[in-house]
């Protein structure tokens, strides 16, 4: 009953959350459709909840962008599966790029989250497994816990077994890292298949994977079911029934809490950091996600602030050659993405050139006063329609 209250509550929370120019601009431009453009010109002005099925039935609408169009038509939802689990709303739906999009009471929002969050809430889980079954582990024999809480808190476990297992973090692939990790860790079947990044895990933290492992005995999801419930327990439970209760507009966004100031945002990470302080022993950090535009890092800087990162986990590690390779690599893909936008430009059409004619979708070139017709590979007819003049000679394949 009580969450069915905040559930409304919730709703109208959810309806001071509008669509900004920038993201009408956005549906507009991308399907060019006259029922897009009224809707569009529509919205603030006119109640669009009761728009009729036939209208809607005359866009495109694809499945990425529902979501965002369901924003605009007031049609917000709120369900929470059990009293233990996560709270789902359009928001939690919602593609993360077009988060930019929303405004809550005309500002942009602020998402504030847990650094490494699954990382952090892994503690307690452990401790409380720990501690309700204290004759299954030798707790004395083990002192890795801490150094686990160490890397956790400070946002730096994947560095760590990275540095550990020398399989270095690309610049580029953080996030495909994290994937692999949590693949070969917290969210696979517990068996003897071996991998890099599990053996340096098990190997820096063998108390912590003996839990783990303890805790996916009979259903290897139970660990992952136990970090949601967990983030709930602290994300929702707590925070987000306080910050409702002082009269502040909230929605929660899983790990993260979606507040429209700084001010919120502040008092959101204090209510956090005390419960997870006072009740998890835990200490935290938070990152920020903001609607505004951010200028985007570039890739040479990315590569430059992991290397020091590298550095400081592993003194013997070869700086400068990973520099090197890595440059190399985004070289290397950077020429494939100028491949791939030349292939594309060109929509597999006959084109002429000064020396005779490239035809991009089978990849064959006839040259002039030659009846062969040669086959090459993407990268070769690429080079070909990137240059105005090819003057190599004609190689067959």
């Amino acid at each position: 009953t009580v969450f069915l209250y905040r559930g409304q509550v919730l709703s109208r929370t959810a309806h001071r959350i509008t669509v900004s120019q920038e993201g009408l601009d956005f549906l507009k431009a991308k399907y060019k459709n006259i029922y897009v453009d009224a809707i569009a010109d529509m919205y603030g002005a006119d109640d669009l909840s009761n728009l009729g099925a036939e209208v809607l039935s005359q866009i495109p609408m694809e499945q990425e962008d529902i979501v965002l169009f369901s924003f605009l038509l007031n049609d917000f939802f709120v369900k929470r599966p059990d009293k233990e689990s996560r709270v789902f709303t359009n928001l939690t739906s919602l593609k993360r790029e077009y988060r930019r999009f929303l405004l809550m009471d005309g500002r942009p929002i602020i998402a504030t989250d847990l650094v490494n969050s699954q990382l952090v809430f892994a503690i307690p889980v452990v401790e409380r497994h720990i501690a309700k079954h204290p004759d299954r582990f030798n707790v004395k024999q083990h002192g890795d816990m801490d150094m686990y809480r160490d890397y956790a808190q400070d946002g730096k476990l994947y560095e760590a077994v990275a540095a550990f297992s020398e399989d270095y973090l690309d610049f580029n692939d953080r996030r495909k890292y994290k994937d692999h990790f949590y693949e070969h860790t917290y969210f696979s079947k517990e068996s003897k298949r071996k991998s890099r990044i599990k053996d340096a895990f098990y190997m820096l933290f063998p108390l912590f994977a003996e839990v783990m492992a303890d805790i996916k005995k009979a259903d290897h999801a139970q660990f992952s079911i136990q970090l949601q419930r967990m983030e709930a327990s602290v994300m929702i439970d707590c925070v987000l029934k306080q910050l409702m209760d002082m009269g502040i507009c909230v929605l929660s966004l899983h790990d993260s809490i979606v507040v429209s100031n700084e001010e919120d945002a502040q008092t959101a990470e204090r209510l956090i950091t005390e419960v997870m302080k006072d009740v998890h022993n835990v200490s935290v950090k938070f990152k920020r996600e903001s609607g505004a535009a951010e200028a985007e890092e570039s890739a040479e800087c990315k590569i430059s602030r992991v290397m020091d990162a590298m550095k400081t986990f592993s003194p013997s590690f070869d700086a400068k050659k990973w520099q090197k390779r890595q440059l190399k690599k985004l070289n290397a893909r950077r020429n494939k993405e100028e491949e791939r936008a030349a292939m594309t430009t060109y929509s597999g059409n006959a084109i002429k050139f000064k020396d005779g004619i490239i035809y991009p979708k089978s990849r064959k070139v006839k040259y002039a006063g030659n009846s062969k017709i040669y086959q090459y590979s993407r990268k070769k007819i690429a080079e070909l329609l990137m240059v105005s003049s090819p003057t190599k000679s004609p190689e067959k394949n």
